[in-house]
């Protein structure tokens, strides 16, 4: 008789073959390695996924990155012409806009990570470049409205795409190095 199979087997799979390329990159990670974090065999990995690449759209869907950059941008947006965020009241569209986006790249942390710095190899490889460009168009959109007077030149342009390559890393950084989700919002706070 054929064993039926398990969703959280399968659930497991995916969590460790999300943290497997979120520390070693698409390349570098095997699935004996997803095999071993999910405390199984690369023989019942195989039952699951027939290939490190459906292993890897099932652990970093498509529809994350289409979510990610959708919360990203509907945040901007609620900035509206807003020139200190500390100063909107704290049910601000702006504020729980920040707060459901923070949540949801909590709740699928390693995914976000591969996406925003270890995609290298997987079809999301131009999206850390392409969501840096987004984040400065944006953020030049949003600075046209607030700053009606504002000239971006040359020099603006090259410090506000580095502050958001810095920015785009940073929160990868936090959100694989800081396990803790209190800690992490408290440092993506500062």
């Amino acid at each position: 008789m054929p064993q039926v199979p398990k969703p959280e087997v399968r659930d497991a799979f995916v969590d460790a073959a999300a943290r497997a390329f979120a520390e070693l990159g698409f390349a570098a990670t095997s699935m004996a390695d997803v095999a071993a974090r999910a405390d199984s065999s690369v023989g019942n990995l195989y039952k699951y996924f027939s290939s490190k690449q459906e292993l890897f759209d099932a652990a970093v869907p498509a529809e994350l990155v289409q979510e990610l950059t959708r919360l990203t941008r509907a945040r901007i947006r609620a900035l509206g012409a807003a020139k200190d965020v500390r100063e909107l009241h704290e049910g601000a569209r702006y504020q729980a806009l920040a707060g459901e986006l923070l949540d949801y790249c909590l709740a699928h942390r390693a995914a976000v990570v591969v996406v925003l710095t270890r995609a290298e190899g997987t079809p999301f490889s131009s999206f850390s470049e392409q969501f840096v460009r987004q984040l400065c168009d944006w953020a030049l959109d949003y600075a046209r409205v607030a700053y009606p007077g504002l000239k971006p030149n040359r020099a603006f342009s090259f410090v506000l795409e580095r502050a958001y390559r810095v920015f785009v890393a940073g929160v990868a950084e936090i959100l694989q190095r800081f396990s803790d989700d209190a800690e992490a919002r408290r440092i993506i706070a500062l």
